[in-house]
Order: C-alpha cells, then structure tokens, then sequence
C-alpha cells in the first residue's frame, strides 16, 4: 500500500498546530495567579462623636455648636481569614473635611491597599449656624492597633473570633496630621488578616465660625459727650427737633478673629447726623476716640479687627427735624438701622426706634382731631359727626412708622481706625439689654471563616 507522504506530513502539522494553540489558550502566566492570589478583602467604616457633650460612643451623624470638640473614627478590617497570611499591603487611611461653611458637614473616611478594593464612607455632622464649618485639631490624629498580637503576645492573638483581642493588646500611635488632609491618606502598615488585627484612626476637630452679635441703642443726647452717662434704651420718645445720640454695639461671638470689621448706619427720614461726632470704644479705647471720618452713614466706618470674645461700640448725634417739615401731626415711629459686616461675611443688623408727637392745631369749640380709619390720617371734624365705623379718637392707630430701606452698606475707601480688641470690655451704668469614647463602629465585621453579618460592637 502506498503512503502519501505529503498529505500525511501536512495532517501532522496541522495537529500540532491545533495542540499549541488550544495549550496557549489555557496558559495563565504564573506571575497573574500569584497576584489573584494576593488579593484581599477589607471592610470598613467612619463615625463621629460629640466630645464636648459628652458621647461615650460613635454615630452616623451627630449636632454641634460653635467651638465644641467632634471626634471622627475611621475603623478598617482585613476580612481573609486569620490562618491564610494575606496581608493587605501598604493600607492607608484618609479622612477628608469640607473646606466650605454651612450648617451640614460631610466628613469622608477612605481606606484602600495596594492589593485590595478601596473602602469609601462618610458621616456627619450637623452645624448650628451657617457660617460655622470643621477644622482639624493639630497633633490630634491617632492610630489604634493591635500591638500585642504583632508582639506574639497569646491572649492578643484570637484568630477568627469576632469579639477581636482585649482592651491591653492595644496601643495608641500618634500619627501624621496628613492623615485629615484628604487625597490617598497616610500609610500605616501591611494589615495582618482577621478580627485580631482590626484597627482605628480617629481624628479631633473643631468647630469654628465667625459669627457677631448686633445691638443697637438709642438716648436722649445729655451734651456730655460721654457715653457712659448716656440712658441707653431700645426705644424712646423724643421731640422734634431735639437731639439724639445712637450706639450700635457689636460683640465677637465666635471663635474667629473678625477682620476689618464695617460699621454702619442707615437713618431714617427727618433725622440729620451732627457732623464730627462719631466716636469708636474698645478695648483700646475704654473712654472712646473719635473716628475721624463721618461715613459711618454713607457706607460705614472700618473698626478694625476684634478677636473672639471682645465688643465694641460707635457712638453719634443727631437732629430731629422741626415740627413743621413733617408731612402731617400726628406720632411718628421713626426706626433706626446699624449695620455691621466684618470681612468676607453678610451683613447683621439691629434696630432702635423713636417716636415723635407732632401736636395736631388746636380746634374750634365743637371739633374734634380723629384718625380717620381708611385713610390713617390725624383729621379734624365736627364731634357730632363721629362715627365710629369711620374714625377713631385713638390718635395711635394713625401712627406713621417710618423705616429707612434694607441697608448695603459700602467699605468706605478710607480706614480710620484700625486699632485691634484683644479683651472685652464693659459700659459702667450703661444699663445694657445683652443679653470617654469606644473605639469601634458598627460594620458588617466578615471574615471568613465565619461567613456571616455579626454586628460590631464597641471595641477597645
């Protein structure tokens, strides 16, 4: 029988060609199954608590008021199991905080490892004022782990249990403050698995904001030129052209400097400041100095920069108009408006307010002066045509309040005062109307084995 050597040949070739190829299609490089080998799995979570108030553990989100002490946890966990050696390397912890002010803040906690999935979480905190935010306490930042176990120490060595090591395998490790500044985190170690190794960053940070309080004040001028002689009131009566003298008071309530603090004044109708009366009291100036500019009701005056804690004081004159340029008689409500703005923040305002009696002409015999229901005015009729569905002998009821429009005051160009408060300080006789933490969070707590969701409790 005769052999084709050629049809043969190419059948061999095509067969080991078809065994090269179904070889390199299960061909895994060695170098690709030691690194899926190498991967691990890591759980964790962030929580926060009030220090100040007193928390004596972690939540989700907590309240905070200006100045109080918010503690922040990060909790991490390798979840292979404690007898497979699979460390998670070069984990690293970051804690994020917003940078912006306003009443909810958003704090991100982020652990990740060279081999292994990145966790990201984050908790809250709930401000009391707008304009407060968080920062970060320096030289706070601490890591918490299980230094027994990485000892040898037997007791700090407990595998898989889920109740992890006790209280004195721990230690806590002063850490970089780079740790609350965002981005990859800080590296703290190549993480051994299971519950013995679980660990902690935590985090003290502050409340600050910059926040003042505004009150504004209202005296029959004396002549004195000294405000602490002065009967400061809320509201007052006063007659037409008399005399007035008006404070705003501003007080740093924050725990911020106040910078180039603006003070304004928005006068009503029928009252004229009294030119080069404006005088500014601080800390500096128990006794007062003048201001040396008259803006203070054409956009304001610079008062300079108060620390937290401190006040200060603007005090100026002026005059009523004469009975006879108000538009009618009658009581005018008249409303005094200050301003106060410190750089970079809204405007706040107070009121004071004064009424002015402009006495109606006297009447013949058998009239009577009325204010006349639909019209709110002070007229004059015969009181044998008093109806009471039409007028009313109250005469407040026509009452004419007259306010000044919601205030913009402008920084003006010059600064004439740019002294700086560093105490606070008091008007005598002014009379004034001012008035242990657990270190775990709770998490799904996996290793494997077991294979299950335990709650995690508070842990050392």
């Amino acid at each position: 029988m005769k052999v084709n050597l050629t049809k043969l040949s190419r059948r061999v070739v095509m067969g080991v060609s078809a065994l090269a190829i179904a070889a390199s299609a299960v061909f895994v490089p060695l170098s690709a199954v030691q690194a899926a080998n190498d991967t691990v799995a890591i759980e964790g979570d962030i929580k926060v608590a009030n220090v100040t108030n007193g928390d004596n553990g972690y939540s989700p989100s907590v309240n905070a008021k200006v100045d109080d002490v918010v503690k922040v946890q990060v909790w991490y966990h390798n979840k292979e199991d404690a007898n497979s050696g699979k460390l998670a390397k070069n984990l690293k912890v970051g804690v994020t905080i917003p940078t912006a002010a306003g009443k909810s803040q958003t704090i991100g906690g982020k652990i990740s490892a060279d081999n292994s999935n990145t966790v990201s979480k984050s908790a809250h905190v709930n401000l009391s004022v707008d304009e407060a935010s968080l920062e970060d306490i320096p030289g706070s930042a601490k890591w918490r782990h299980n230094i027994g176990a990485d000892q040898g120490k037997t007791e700090c060595i407990t595998g898989n249990d889920p109740k992890g090591a006790p209280a004195s395998c721990y230690t806590d490790t002063v850490i970089s403050d780079d740790v609350a500044k965002g981005g990859a985190g800080v590296r703290l170690e190549d993480q051994k698995p299971c519950f013995a190794h679980e660990a902690t960053v935590t985090v003290l940070m502050r409340v600050k904001a910059s926040a003042v309080k505004v009150n504004k004040y209202v005296s029959a001028h004396d002549g004195d030129n000294n405000a602490k002689n002065n009967n400061w009131q809320v509201t007052n009566t006063a007659a037409a052209g008399s005399k007035l003298d008006y404070m705003i008071r501003f007080e740093n309530k924050g725990n911020t400097t106040l910078n180039s603090v603006v003070v304004g004044d928005n006068l009503p109708d029928y009252m004229q400041y009294v030119a080069g009366t404006t005088k500014i009291y601080n800390a500096n100036h128990a006794d007062g100095t003048p201001a040396g500019s008259d803006n203070v009701t054409k956009g304001g005056i610079n008062v300079g920069n108060y620390a937290p804690g401190t006040e200060g004081y603007v005090v100026f004159t002026v005059k009523l108009d004469e009975n006879k340029q108000f538009a009618k008689c009658g009581n005018y409500v008249l409303t005094n408006v200050g301003v106060v703005r410190p750089q970079g923040m809204n405007e706040v305002y107070n009121t004071a307010k004064t009424t002015v009696n402009i006495p109606c002409q006297p009447t013949t015999p058998g009239n009577i002066n009325v204010c006349e229901i639909s019209t709110k005015k002070v007229v004059t009729i015969k009181e044998s045509d008093f109806n009471t569905s039409k007028y009313t002998k109250d005469l407040s009821k026509c009452d004419t309040v007259v306010t000044p429009p919601t205030p913009t005051p402008e920084t003006p160009a010059e600064l004439p005062y740019t002294g700086i408060s560093t105490s606070t300080i008091s008007f005598a006789g002014l009379g004034l109307l001012t008035a242990g933490l657990g270190y775990a969070v709770t998490s799904s707590r996996q290793c494997c084995p077991p294979q299950q969701t335990t709650p995690m409790v508070d842990r050392p």
